[in-house]
Formats: structure tokens, sequence, C-alpha cells
């Protein structure tokens, strides 16, 4: 299938004027089929494919999002920021102010989607600083997703982002402990900390090494 891609600007995408429902039906179901294709790409293992299509289905929505999220803020409802996300508002608030049933809930649940399959995709194709960023996104919805907050612990370890993997994982040991854990079990979560005390002893050996060749030049 061959998709026309929306046009966009900074205006469009964080104005309050309502879109049309003619405008609103179609971004939704070209992004839905994008969707469907980037999944069927992802099931064959063709990661980079998957990602263009998630990509292009983030642009249809990325006008109507916009939309959601300034007309929210406009009724002064509270919004949610983790510090990378700082005007995004959770699903539950989304839903709250216009029903699980709502086009602003269905979009904001396709963008969520679209977010949440880049950064599989970007972990499985080994980039870790993109897994983070579209990791980030899906927390920003979703700040107790249990699973998005595993995928940015394992990119922080590629970025070496020790302390902030450390964090994520001290999240994800108190949600197991709480029971608000879905999709993370004691095995999982022991893979996890084995990952994290081995991305620390290999930092501390380039460091070691690094502090050797100083002292060693120092000595000459």
């Amino acid at each position: 299938h061959f998709f026309t891609l929306p046009h966009t600007t900074t205006t469009k995408m964080f104005s309050s004027t309502p879109p049309s429902q003619e405008h609103i039906q179609s971004s939704i179901t070209s992004a839905s089929s994008l969707k469907s294709q980037g999944n069927q790409f992802f099931l064959a293992q063709k990661y980079k494919k998957a990602i263009q299509k998630y990509k292009y289905m983030a642009l249809y929505l990325n006008g109507l999002e916009g939309n959601v999220q300034s007309a929210m803020m406009a009724n002064n409802v509270p919004s949610h920021g983790n510090g990378e996300q700082k005007n995004a508002l959770t699903m539950e608030q989304i839903v709250q102010e216009h029903g699980k049933d709502s086009w602003q809930a269905e979009v904001a649940a396709l963008t969520l989607s679209s977010a949440n399959n880049l950064s599989i995709c970007f972990l499985k194709i080994g980039k870790p600083q993109k897994t983070v960023q579209y990791a980030n996104q899906v927390l920003a919805f979703e700040p107790n997703n249990v699973k998005a907050k595993m995928r940015r612990f394992q990119g922080y370890l590629g970025t070496a982002s020790l302390d902030k993997a450390k964090s994520d994982l001290g999240d994800l040991q108190q949600a197991l402990q709480e029971g608000n854990a879905t999709g993370l079990d004691e095995k999982m979560l022991d893979s996890l900390e084995k990952q994290y005390h081995k991305a620390l002893k290999q930092q501390d050996a380039k460091e070691k090494k690094v502090y050797n060749r100083m002292f060693a030049g120092l000595s000459k």
C-alpha cells in the first residue's frame, strides 16, 4: 500500500482547533494499516522495515496527538512529566477526560503502540539510544509500564548510563515486590540484575585500565 504522508506544521500540531471527523478517521485508518504492516515485518524479524512502518504511523498520528495534548493543557488538566516528555499526558488522563471509546483515546493508544514497537525494534537491532528515546515516550503515556522500563533499562546499559540503569532496576524490583509488575517475574528480574552487575564490572575494568595507563605515563 502507498500512503500520502500528512502535511503538518508546528502551528497545526499544537492548535486547539478540533480536527474534522473525516481527517481523524482517515489518519486513524492509515495509522492502523501501517501498524499491521509493521507487525508483519516484526514477526518476520525484518526490524528495519518494521521501523519504517511504525515511523510513518507516528507521522499520521502526530498532528492529532498534539491536538489532544494541547486541548487537555488548555483545560488545565495536570500533565505527567518525567524530564524527557515534559508536556505529555498519561493515557489515564486522556481516558478520564474523553472516555475510553473516544477518538482521542484511540489516537493515544495508537501513538503509544508506535512508540512501544519502535523501542522494541531498536533494542533488537542494537540501537540503545533510540531504545531509550522511545521507551521514554511510552513511559510518558504509561509511567508504570514495566516492559517499557525494562527496555529503557537495557538501553541505558547499552549507552553505559549505569546510574540511570540502576534507578530503573530499583523501580522494577519495587514493582515486583508490590505485585505491580505485569510482564516481569523473579527469573527475568534475576537476569536483569546479572546484566547490570556484568556491565558494572566491565565499566570498572575499563576505568582501571585508564588509570593504569595514566600512572604508567606519569612514572616514565
